[in-house]
C-alpha cells in the first residue's frame, strides 16, 4: 500500500519520471507488476535466495575462489553479470504489458563470501553446543517460536509431554543453500539503460539520501 501511495504522491507533486530506488523490504511480485504497469523506472534490491536469482547462481557452477563467467570491477573488486529478463503483466482490461528493459544484476564479493561462511559455521556450532547442553542436562525446550528463532539451522525432535530433546540434526539443504548464496547480492532494474556497476553505484546513493532526509526532518522539527 505504501508503494502505491508514494507513486501517487510523486505524480501529484510533479515528479512522474523519477527513478525509484527500493530495498529488499519492498520486493514482491505484486510490487514488480505494479512498477511494470506504471512504466516506473526502478532500481530494486532483491533477495539472492529467491528462485530466479538462485537459478542464475547455480548456472555459474561450483565456486572454488571466484565465479567463472563473471566480469570483475577493478575499483570495487566485485564480480558482476547482467541478465536480460522477459516478463509480461496482464492488466485489468486483459491487455498485456511487457516489462521495459527488465534486467537482473548479480554481484559476487569474495571477501564477503569468506566472512559469511565463517559466520555461518560459527552460528551452526553455537546452536549445536547449546542443544547438546540442553539435552545433556535434561532441560525443557522453549516454545516453538523460540526454537525456530534460536535454532534455525537444526531440525529438533522432542517429547511433547515434557519438551525434552530426543534428537536433533542439521538442516542440510538449508545450509547448502546458504553456502551457495554466500558472497552474492543482486538487484533488478526496469526501464533503465544501466550496466551492473552503474546500477550498483546508483543504489548506493540510497543510504546517502536517507541521511540527508533524516537530517532535514530533524532540523524542521518533523516526527517520524
Amino acid at each position: 500500500r505504501s508503494v502505491e501511495t508514494i507513486l501517487t504522491d510523486l505524480t501529484h507533486a510533479g515528479f512522474p519520471k523519477v527513478i525509484l530506488i527500493t530495498d529488499r523490504g519492498y520486493e514482491s511480485l505484486v510490487n514488480l507488476e505494479r512498477y511494470i504497469l506504471r512504466h516506473q523506472q526502478l532500481i530494486m534490491c532483491v533477495k539472492v535466495r529467491q528462485s530466479l536469482v538462485m537459478e542464475k547462481i547455480l548456472e555459474l557452477g561450483d565456486i572454488t575462489g571466484r565465479p567463472e563467467n563473471m566480469s570483475v570491477d577493478v575499483e570495487t573488486r566485485i564480480y558482476y553479470k547482467q541478465y536480460d529478463l522477459v516478463y509480461e503483466v496482464v492488466g485489468q482490461g486483459g491487455g498485456i504489458t511487457k516489462a521495459d528493459r527488465l534486467k537482473l544484476n548479480l554481484y559476487f564479493d569474495a571477501v564477503r563470501r569468506g566472512q559469511e561462511l565463517t559466520a555461518l559455521d560459527i552460528a551452526i556450532e553455537m546452536q549445536r553446543q547449546a542443544l547438546e547442553a540442553i539435552k545433556a542436562a535434561g532441560d525443557r525446550l522453549d516454545d516453538d517460536a523460540s526454537i525456530k528463532k534460536n535454532y534455525n539451522w537444526f531440525d529438533i525432535e522432542y517429547d511433547p509431554s515434557d519438551r525434552k530433546i530426543l534428537a536433533y540434526s542439521i538442516k542440510e539443504k538449508k545450509v547448502a543453500s546458504a553456502k551457495r548464496a554466500s558472497g552474492f547480492f543482486a538487484n533488478m532494474t526496469i526501464g533503465l539503460d544501466m550496466d551492473s556497476m552503474q546500477a550498483l553505484h546508483a543504489y548506493g546513493l540510497r543510504d546517502e539520501q536517507e541521511k540527508y532526509f533524516q537530517q532535514m526532518k530533524g532540523q524542521m522539527g518533523f516526527d517520524k
